[in-house]
């Protein structure tokens, strides 16, 4: 297995976080990968920091969380709308909870 899987395995695995440098190592790997296919960037710097930006958003416990309560409303046929529906003696009300999959009827 090369250096580069290794780090993504690693990065996949959470066993080493947010390191910057393999961030963008990773990004360059991405930018060869899309050179040798025939499609380069018209800026690659600017591409090379939007990619770094976008694998860091996706390494993020939240996105991950996210991703994954995403996956299981799917599962159970209802999708994530961000709002849970809460009961209570005297009536209901909508909250706003990042992984709701209730939708409020004002929507």
């Amino acid at each position: 297995m090369s250096t580069l899987d290794e780090k993504r395995r690693q990065v996949r695995e959470r066993e080493i976080g947010h390191d910057q440098a393999l961030l963008d190592e990773w990004a360059r790997s991405l930018l060869e990968t899309q050179v040798a296919e025939g499609h380069p960037p018209s800026h690659p710097r600017a591409w090379l920091r939007k990619t770094s930006a976008e694998l860091a958003r996706r390494c993020s416990p939240e996105y991950v969380q996210r991703a994954v309560a995403g996956i299981r409303a799917r599962e159970a046929g209802r999708s994530l709308t961000g709002w849970r529906e809460v009961r209570g003696t005297h009536g209901i009300d909508h909250v706003r909870d990042p992984f709701g999959t209730d939708r409020p009827p004002w929507v």
